[in-house]
């Protein structure tokens, strides 16, 4: 087959670069950044995207979440490995974060389809990386809330700050199956 330029994808490889350059890196010319040094799951998280992209649509019409790329940001183990099942039973891409603070720098370098944001972590809660996220790097991707408040009150706040939709915790593998396939290309 024949490659169009649309097909080329540039990343910019480098052991040093300013917090300043990492924002202009799409006017620069370049689709993605890659911090060196790089590693399996650097690799994995940014090329697996571009290189194994499958349609969202499967043959008989229904929509797939099969290839997308899912960043979890959630700070207990326990629940990451759980979503990290989950996410890979239905293959899934999947890219984690400790707390807010690290997926707001791993949002501003790689690309990702959806966020699924705890919102109460160390360091940063998931509530003030939402609101950075839309405001300074991507308004439209899909985050969504994984949180053990289950009150209307809780939802309405997620909501509030920026977050796209609710899964409360302990995550149940059909309810985040159901979200993600109502959020997958979405945007």
């Amino acid at each position: 087959t024949k490659l169009s330029s649309q097909d080329v994808k540039f990343i910019a490889v480098s052991s040093f670069i300013a917090e300043e350059m990492k924002d202009k890196i799409g006017e620069l010319g370049f689709d993605l950044f890659m911090s060196k040094p790089v590693t399996k799951d650097k690799f994995k998280t940014i090329l697996m995207p571009i290189l194994h992209k499958e349609e969202k649509i499967e043959k008989d019409g229904k929509k797939s979440i099969s290839g997308i790329n899912v960043l979890v940001a959630e700070d207990n183990a326990v629940n990451l490995k759980l979503m990290q099942i989950y996410l890979e039973m239905f293959n899934c891409i999947v890219d984690t974060a400790q707390n807010g603070k690290e997926a707001l720098e791993k949002v501003k370098t790689n690309k990702y389809d959806i966020i699924l944001m705890d919102i109460m972590m160390p360091v940063m809660d998931g509530f003030k990386a939402t609101q950075e996220i839309r405001k300074n790097i991507n308004k439209d991707i899909p985050i969504i809330a994984i949180t053990a408040a289950v009150m209307q009150e809780d939802r309405e706040d997620c909501i509030q700050c920026g977050m796209n939709d609710y899964i409360p915790k302990p995550i149940n593998k059909e309810q985040l199956e159901e979200c993600l396939l109502k959020w997958a290309g979405k945007f």
